[in-house]
């Protein structure tokens, strides 16, 4: 898709990345490739721990507070620090995007142990929305796909999240290709008057206003 465009793209993969890594990366992109105009934050944890799948901490009461910061870190912080370190060249040129990936889970409460996950995704969504107010007249659009049961080989199977795939209007769970056509979209001159939004791509599983 991008290679369509005439554009280039890098896909850089850190683990809750400071905003000095940003800062760091950001500057040598813009060296080798020339000035960053779309920013994708596709901020996520894939790894299964105990049979729970990345986003999983498991039911509330039985957390350990030590871990709460891992989804708050990586979705917020992580996300934050990747938006600070672009925003500004995109302001300078007047044109500018980022596409966050975000989750239903930030939108309604789920029995299946997401409750740090989905203040992680909440947080940023808001934050998302208050930078883009922020940055409206100058070019720059801020949004967020929050992103429903997406189909991937290997992903973790456990009875809680089963019933959240099994529930899905449409009758089946999303492909990664979906999600990437709503990015692509939001990214283009075709999206130039949508800012400040959360665009749910999800089957029908969360809908209403």
């Amino acid at each position: 898709m991008v290679v369509g465009t005439g554009r280039r793209s890098v896909r850089c993969r850190s683990t809750s990345p400071t905003s000095t890594q940003c800062e760091l990366v950001s500057s040598w992109w813009s060296q080798k490739l020339g000035p960053i105009d779309i920013l994708v934050n596709n901020a996520g944890t894939i790894e299964p721990r105990g049979g729970l799948s990345g986003g999983q901490m498991g039911p509330f009461v039985d957390s350990d507070p030590a871990m709460w910061h891992r989804w708050i870190d990586l979705n917020i912080y992580g996300s934050l620090n990747c938006i600070h370190s672009t925003l500004s060249g995109m302001v300078d040129r007047g044109w500018g995007r980022v596409v966050q990936i975000s989750s239903g889970a930030s939108s309604r409460g789920l029995p299946s142990g997401h409750s740090t996950y989905g203040a992680g995704k909440a947080g940023i969504e808001a934050a998302v929305r208050h930078i883009a107010i922020e940055n409206a007249a100058k070019g720059v659009t801020l949004n967020s796909v929050a992103v429903g049961p997406i189909a991937i080989s290997g992903a973790t199977s456990n009875p809680e999240i089963d019933k959240i795939r099994a529930g899905v209007p449409i009758g089946r769970e999303g492909r990664p290709d979906e999600i990437a056509a709503a990015v692509l979209w939001l990214s283009s001159d075709a999206g130039e008057w949508i800012t400040a939004q959360t665009i749910h791509v999800n089957g029908g599983v969360y809908h209403g206003r």
